[in-house]
Parts: structure tokens; C-alpha cells; sequence
């Protein structure tokens, strides 16, 4: 199993939506583009990693006591993701507002210059179906998604288990 599979932490849903808020937001403080590109950031996070980030609070407060921040790489959860794309992703979601991204165009122009970068591979991801959470029963539906660099062109085959 996942040691970082996404669980339902004590307090339920109200908890869950943290995960996805920027510090500013969780103190009641002024929200700009910025804090968008937060939540933007934690739902990719969540969507790539099927794990839920740690809340900005948590995050500040272990940052504060000098400890490392408890969030996880998404590079360390997903392997076969590209270190520079799992760091685009960890600066929309920096604790201090200021070293976030700007803009969300900003952001969009940092992960395609990473995104064209990476070697024209064929990479398989494990999708499983919406509601389901992965468990060793489970068949994953196995998604090859191949791009062709100078073409820019993308072809998405899915084989598996309806």
C-alpha cells in the first residue's frame, strides 16, 4: 500500500479544504492572485500524487520551530515525475505569498518551458476510476500518454480493466 495515500484526516471534510488554502487565507488575511496559485498548486498536487498536501498551517508552524517542511516532494511520491515539474509545483505553494508565482500565466509559462524540456518519452500512469480509492484489489487502469517533441503532438492510449 501507499504510505502516502490520501486519507481523511480527524475533522473530516473541513480538514480536507485546508489542504487545498493558502496560510493567508486560513488567518482570515488578504487574498490576492497568489493565494489562488495556492490552491491551484495543492489541487495538482493532489491530483498527481492521490495524496493530500499538508496544510499551510501545519506547514508554517513546523517551518517556525525550525523543522522541515512536512511536505513531501512531489518527485518523492511519483518517481516518474520530472523534478522540475514537482518544483513548479512546490513554489505555487510556498508558504510566503511573495515567493509564489505572480500570475497563474506565469506559472502556466514555467511548466511548459519545464514540460518541453523533458525527454519525448512514452510514460505509463496509473489512473484509477473517479470515486475510487487505490487499494491492492484494485486493477489500475494503466494510461500511456507518448509526445512527439517537434510535432508538439500527444497521443493518449488507455488500456485496463473498465
Amino acid at each position: 500500500s501507499n504510505p502516502h495515500a490520501a486519507t481523511t484526516p480527524p475533522g473530516g471534510a473541513r480538514d480536507e479544504k485546508a489542504a487545498f488554502l493558502p496560510l493567508e487565507q486560513l488567518r482570515g488575511l488578504a487574498t490576492n492572485a497568489r493565494s489562488d496559485i495556492y490552491s491551484i498548486s495543492a489541487s495538482l498536487y493532489q491530483l498527481i500524487t492521490n495524496v493530500l498536501p499538508a496544510d499551510a498551517e501545519t506547514r508554517s508552524g513546523a517551518l517556525d520551530r525550525g523543522l522541515p517542511d512536512p511536505l513531501i516532494a512531489v518527485s518523492k511520491i511519483d518517481s516518474e515525475l520530472a523534478s522540475d515539474i514537482s518544483d513548479v509545483i512546490l513554489k505555487g505553494m510556498e508558504i510566503d505569498q511573495g515567493k509564489r508565482f505572480a500570475t497563474a500565466a506565469e506559472m502556466q509559462k514555467e511548466l511548459r518551458r519545464v514540460f518541453n524540456q523533458t525527454p519525448d518519452t512514452a510514460a505509463k500512469t496509473v489512473a484509477y476510476k473517479a470515486g475510487h480509492t487505490p487499494d491492492a484489489t484494485m486493477e489500475p487502469e494503466v494510461v500511456t500518454v507518448v509526445r512527439s517533441g517537434a510535432a508538439g503532438a500527444e497521443a493518449i492510449q488507455t488500456d485496463g480493466a473498465e
